[in-house]
């Protein structure tokens, strides 16, 4: 699968809730996670799983959505994601959006970058 491809199934399996079937079917097990806030990226399905388990850990989701994907040739594409959240510690609510941008090779992806746009 070329990027178009590849970002057309994650968004489908991402609007589905259906997120094991993207990890099993559409990331390497070599994947390099880049969060925003942080430069060290999570390795692996063993990062994603943990960021995974911070994620669910940390936030109550009431809504989330994927639009796209927005692609660039054959191994780039974009999908923007947007979110109703609430901190589960603080609990404050918020909305906003996220970009994530993925590299794909071999029909896998292999990178993803998050870009934030958060709001209180």
């Amino acid at each position: 699968m070329n990027a178009k491809e590849v970002g057309t199934r994650l968004v489908e399996l991402f609007n589905k809730g259906d997120f094991e079937t993207i990890y099993k079917e559409l990331y390497s097990n070599e994947i390099k996670s880049y969060e925003a806030d942080n430069p060290e990226p999570a390795v692996g399905m063993e990062g994603i799983n943990a960021k995974n388990e911070w994620w669910s850990n940390t936030f109550e989701v009431h809504s989330m959505g994927a639009e796209g994907p927005y692609w660039h040739g054959e191994n780039h594409f974009a999908v923007q994601f947007d979110m109703d959240i609430t901190h589960k510690e603080s609990g404050h609510r918020s909305t906003g959006r996220e970009v994530g941008h993925y590299v794909v090779q071999d029909g896998r992806i292999v990178e993803e970058r998050f870009f934030y746009g958060i709001e209180g």
